[in-house]
């Protein structure tokens, strides 16, 4: 996608839902790569999906970051409640695992 736009092609993202939905009303349900090609075209022809503009590259890294950022976030408040809840001897392995992710 990023290339299309990159060449100054339009870009439109679009729900595979609505293709789908799409699809089942004009009766067309197999599913091949040209008949999902002619099928995303007329939809593009008869919805007119509105163009979006899409993140420049540092945007895209920036919400990379911080999506992996939230992950990490997660992982470790899963871990700490597990080790308020952890048996003596699987507590230590958890405690590791802190204090690599600390030295990181």
């Amino acid at each position: 996608m990023g290339v299309l736009a990159d060449k100054g092609l339009p870009v439109v993202v679009i729900n595979p839902r609505q293709v789908r939905d799409f699809a089942k009303a004009t009766g067309k349900l197999a599913k091949t790569d040209v008949i999902d090609a002619h099928l995303i075209a007329r939809f593009g022809e008869a919805v007119r999906p509105e163009l979006r503009l899409l993140k420049d590259q540092e945007a895209q890294k920036l919400t990379a970051l911080i999506t992996r950022r939230r992950q990490i976030v997660e992982m470790i408040t899963a871990e700490k409640n597990r080790l308020n809840a952890a048996p003596k001897w699987t507590s230590k392995d958890i405690q590791q695992i802190f204090l690599g992710w600390k030295n990181v």
